[in-house]
């Protein structure tokens, strides 16, 4: 790697390479991005976390079998194995911010859904729908490379 003095020395200053972090985020950018994300990243076992102990109170509410309210679990969990790798394939050709944002808004209504669903059949598809928007935006962290980077000299 050729540093700025040897850069400088040599005359050819294409090759040189600076010192100072890069982004074409602000770090103000950066922290709200960084944010956003863990936000997004929290809605996952949110809505697993949230949902396990209401089991009992929702068969009740809508006269169904606790072996019934079981499968949206199993169901949930099914669908939130298969879409991320659905959804990274999309993510690879038009980009990940738009299936980012895309997952995040069908999460955001599956939820206001699920608020005011009253059959066991809505129920099964917001919970399905959920999943999907909460597990869509994971990908297999070792082909995915960072969202924000920062280009330094070794």
């Amino acid at each position: 790697m050729v540093t700025n003095d040897e850069a400088s020395a040599d005359g050819n200053d294409t090759q040189a390479t600076s010192s100072v972090p890069y982004s074409v985020f602000s770090r103000f950018q950066v922290r709200v991005i960084v944010a956003i994300c863990a936000v997004a990243g929290f809605f996952s076992p949110f809505s697993a976390f949230t949902y396990f102990p209401a089991l009992d109170y929702m068969a009740q509410d809508l006269g169904v079998s606790l072996q019934l309210m079981n499968i949206t679990i199993t169901t949930f969990l099914l669908v939130q194995g298969v879409i991320p790798a659905l959804l990274g394939d999309i993510a690879d050709q038009i980009g990940r911010r738009p299936v980012y944002i895309l997952v995040l808004f069908v999460y955001s209504m599956a939820c206001l859904g699920l608020a005011v669903q009253t059959s066991y059949g809505a129920l099964l598809a917001l919970r399905m729908i959920q999943s999907a928007g909460s597990s869509g935006k994971y990908r297999r962290p070792r082909t995915q490379p960072p969202t924000i980077s920062y280009h330094t000299s070794i």
